[in-house]
Order: structure tokens, then C-alpha cells, then sequence
């Protein structure tokens, strides 16, 4: 089946980790002719044609590895309808007549069309890539089976070719069923494989320059005090709430009244982004309805949300293991998972970070009945005493 719904080119700029977050939040963007400044940038109504790189194919898989439907053609027009700024990403809004397929293994076509964002990666003329509002259809085995981008996917990364033309898209995401127009026995998700290539014939560079810092003020065009390496930031579930771990239908398998976070910060921030280490002691589970333990720590990554004091939270190595139904189920971000945003409290305290996302099962630490996907859903709120503002540097 071919869940190329998941063509979602939100090229994002952010990135993030676990439970505080790494996406490189909404920070400078623009797309640029030039890979040293941008005299000239693209802007709102030009097109950004891509297309499948010659004598490759695309492929979805379920997310076990059997193959479902390949494709030998496919192509994506999206228009620019936001330049993007010092504060602002770029988006553009692709039609269902612009993500079109041929030489498909199974009838795949587009059902609606969604929007792309370009997000500079920090230090280099690259973006990251999501897709949110595709939905794609492919009839495989008789059954009408939609996957797509919904509320927002990360698809892989965008590379500038020589002299900023040609460069190379590589697509490497699990997309989601889209339920209303997919028949009940369809899997609930897919893994979509391809490499597109710009096609247009203007230089494309994505250019940045923000970057994100945790600071003690709201106010001023810096921060007064910033944390600094070391610095020790907690979290703790909101008290007379419940951290949840469920199918991706709503079967809950796992509730928590508690749950905390430490970390320590080990990269400021500045031109990039800041980074916290927690170790798999510092992620702690309580009150839960199974057996809950923390098999491996890993990285938090913080981005400033252009315009206000709060960060996108992603994350990135941690694993986690719940008994249910007698088999041992280890989920996680190992590649790095969005998870939500964190908004600042009143005077930088107390602030709260709403979890609500899809983990993947960790093959390693799972048995293989284990569900491929679980839903987490959790409110975090700040313990720390140290004033914490996500700004932009």
C-alpha cells in the first residue's frame, strides 16, 4: 500500500528531544538564492517543483518491512504563501493536482492537498522537512487503504545541490491511517521511502540565522542571564493528572499519576539550539497501572516558537518498557520524536509542557507482538526555581 500521504513537505526548521524538546524551533528561515546571504530571496507565488529522482523508485512498506506499493513516478509542486523571516518559517501550499504518481504498483492517488515548511538547519544551507494535510490513497488487496501527514510529520531532510540547484530531498517517514477514507482492516501505519530532486531552475538554499536560548527575562533584546552548562532543569506531572500510554486507537495499556524529568543542560544554545542530557535514573514513573521502567536516557533539545517565550520539545534516545498483557513492550525516540510545547509560567516559573504524541515500538527491548506504534500523552509542569523564557539569540 502506498501511504504517500505522507508528502507533507513541511520544511521545518526545528528540532527537538524528548520531554523538553528539540525541534529547531520556528527560527529564521528564508529560502535564498545565495549560499552566503540572501540579496535575492524566493518569494510568495514561486513554486517549488520536486520530483522523483530518475531510475529510483518509490516505496511503502508497512512499518514491518513487507512492501505494499512502488511507484516509479512522482512529483510535488508546492507555492510559496509566506516568505518566511527573523521570526517566521517558510511555508508553502501544495494542491491534491500537485502531488501526483505514475508507475505504481497498486491505484495510488491524492486525496487532498496540505502545507510544506522549510526550517534552516543551524550552521549549514540545509532544512528539515514535515508535511501536514496530505492524504493519499492506494488500493491494494481490495481494500481502499489513505495514509497522510494530519496534524504534522517529519519526512527527512533537504540538501541544495551544486550552485543550489538539483538538491536532493530523501524521504524516510512513518505516516498514519487517515481512518475516514480508509477500510477498518487497513494497518494503521506505513513506512514511506523515496528521494525527490529539485526540478525548478532557480538556486535554492534554505538560510537561517536565529538560534534559541532559556532565559531568566522576558524583556530586552537579549538575555540579562541565560542558564548556563550544567544547569539542572525538572520536571513533574501536573499534579491530579495521569501520563498515558495507549494504542493509536485509544486502548489505554499503561497510566502513571506520576512522572518526573531531570536533566542537565549541556549546550546553551545561541546560534543553535539547547540541549539537556537526562540519564535513565532522571526519568522516573510512579502510580502506574503495569510494570513501568526507563531503559535508556538521552537528549532534550529546545527551540524558541517565533514571537513568543515558549519552545517545541523533541526527543531523541530514550526508551521506556511496560508490562502489559504479559509481553515486555519498549517504546521510545531513538531518531527523535516531536513531542510538544512548552509554555513559559507566569514570571518563567511553573511552566507546562503538554505531551502528545506516537512513539515506535524498540524492536531490541520489545516482544515482536508488541503494537508498532503507542500513543503518549502527558502534562509536565516546571519544577526547577530558576526562571526559564524560550527566546530566540
Amino acid at each position: 500500500m502506498k501511504p504517500l500521504t505522507t508528502l507533507r513537505l513541511a520544511l521545518v526548521v526545528a528540532s527537538a528531544t524528548m520531554v523538553f524538546g528539540m525541534t529547531d524551533a520556528a527560527s529564521a528561515t528564508v529560502l535564498c538564492h545565495s549560499s552566503t546571504s540572501c540579496v535575492e530571496d524566493w518569494k510568495v507565488g514561486a513554486k517549488l517543483t520536486f520530483s522523483l529522482v530518475k531510475e529510483s523508485t518509490l516505496s511503502t512498506t508497512t512499518t514491518g518491512g513487507i512492501p505494499e506499493d512502488t511507484c516509479s513516478g512522482s512529483s510535488l509542486t508546492a507555492e510559496i504563501t509566506n516568505t518566511g523571516s527573523a521570526s517566521a518559517t517558510v511555508v508553502a501550499k501544495g494542491e491534491a493536482s500537485g502531488l501526483t504518481w505514475s508507475g505504481c504498483t497498486n491505484t495510488t492517488k491524492t486525496l487532498t492537498g496540505g502545507e510544506l515548511e522549510i526550517h534552516n538547519i543551524a550552521g549549514t544551507n540545509n532544512g528539515t522537512v514535515t508535511a501536514k494535510g496530505f492524504a493519499i490513497t492506494v488500493l491494494a488487496a481490495g481494500l481502499d487503504c489513505a495514509y497522510g501527514a494530519g496534524a504534522g510529520i517529519d519526512l527527512g531532510i533537504f540538501k541544495p545541490g551544486s550552485e543550489g540547484k538539483d538538491g536532493a530531498f530523501e524521504i524516510n517517514a512513518v505516516m498514519l491511517r487517515n481512518s475516514e477514507h480508509s477500510n477498518v482492516f487497513c494497518p494503521e501505519t506505513f513506512r514511506l521511502k523515496a528521494t525527490y530532486t529539485q526540478t525548478g531552475a532557480t538556486a535554492l538554499f534554505v538560510g537561517g540565522s536565529s538560534g534559541t536560548v532559556i532565559c531568566h527575562n522576558t524583556t530586552g533584546t537579549s538575555c540579562s542571564e541565560d542558564w548556563t552548562v550544567e544547569h539542572i532543569a525538572s520536571l513533574s506531572l501536573v499534579k491530579n493528572s495521569a501520563a498515558t500510554l495507549s494504542t493509536t486507537g485509544g486502548v489505554i495499556e499503561d497510566e502513571c499519576t506520576g512522572a518526573g524529568v531531570v536533566g542537565k543542560l549541556t549546550n546553551t544554545g545561541g546560534k543553535g539550539s539547547p540541549v539537556l542530557t537526562v540519564d535513565n535514573t532522571n526519568l522516573t514513573w510512579s502510580g502506574c497501572t503495569k510494570a513501568t521502567k526507563t531503559l535508556t536516557g538521552g537528549e532534550l533539545e529546545i527551540h524558541n516558537i517565533a514571537g513568543t517565550n515558549n519552545g517545541t520539545v523533541t526527543a531523541k534516545g530514550f526508551a521506556i518498557t511496560v508490562l502489559t498483557g504479559g509481553l515486555d513492550c519498549a517504546y521510545g525516540a531513538a531518531t527523535g520524536t516531536d513531542l510538544g510545547t512548552f509554555k513559559s509560567g507566569v514570571e518563567g516559573l511553573d511552566g507546562v509542557l503538554e505531551v502528545n504524541t506516537i512513539v515506535k515500538r524498540n524492536n531490541e527491548h520489545s516482544n515482536v507482538f508488541c503494537p508498532e506504534t503507542a500513543k503518549w500523552v502527558a502534562k509536565y509542569t516546571q519544577t526547577t526555581e530558576t526562571a526559564a523564557f524560550i527566546r530566540a539569540s
